[in-house]
């Protein structure tokens, strides 16, 4: 993901409400919002927290809002899941990626398939994210590629049969702070 050139950092950001009483939060609605850089590999397999409404942060450190900060895009989670398959089941094995509903690794012209590239061979071995991550590269200020998975969890109800109706996962990517102002409003002077 290139926001405003090649050289990105990520972060996670999570919210935790602040509980402490005292004279700024008389009325028990504060929180504080933690940002936490993520500098290499290994640490960058993360998965969704709704107790703390997690997001992911793009930022280019080498260009600068009209507020002075970092211009950056969110990846914002909408709706996804857990697999709910045992590690050793053989799907699992063969899309080891699904363990995380983000990773994130240095840019490798050769990395292209989070599976690695022949995952349907009989003769099939664990490649993919899981090990491209292996090197545990820096991915600090550097070109990164993240890799979003989306999961579904489908019960089966009356209403499937026959034809299942719609099921949607998604994600969004935001601007934060990669705009002066709010692009879509438009004043005359």
């Amino acid at each position: 993901m290139a926001v405003d050139g090649l050289r990105n950092s990520l972060y996670e950001v999570n919210a935790e409400p602040d509980r402490s009483p005292h004279v700024d939060n008389v009325q028990g609605n504060a929180f504080t919002v933690t940002k936490t850089l993520l500098r290499r590999e290994g640490e960058a397999q993360r998965r969704l927290n709704l107790d703390t409404g997690r997001y992911w942060l793009v930022a280019n450190r080498q260009k600068r809002n009209v507020m002075g900060e970092p211009v950056a895009y969110r990846l914002m989670p909408v709706d996804n899941a857990v697999p709910y398959l045992n590690t050793n089941a053989p799907v699992y094995q063969r899309a080891g990626f699904i363990g995380s509903h983000l990773w994130a690794t240095a840019y490798d012209p050769d990395q292209l398939f989070p599976s690695g590239s022949y995952p349907n061979q009989p003769n099939f071995r664990q490649v993919g994210l899981p090990t491209f991550i292996l090197g545990n590269r820096v991915i600090d200020n550097a070109p990164l590629v993240l890799w979003y998975t989306l999961g579904v969890l489908h019960i089966p109800r009356l209403e499937d049969w026959p034809i299942m109706p719609v099921v949607r996962a998604s994600f969004s990517l935001q601007p934060d702070g990669f705009f002066d102002g709010n692009p879509s409003v438009y004043l005359q002077k």
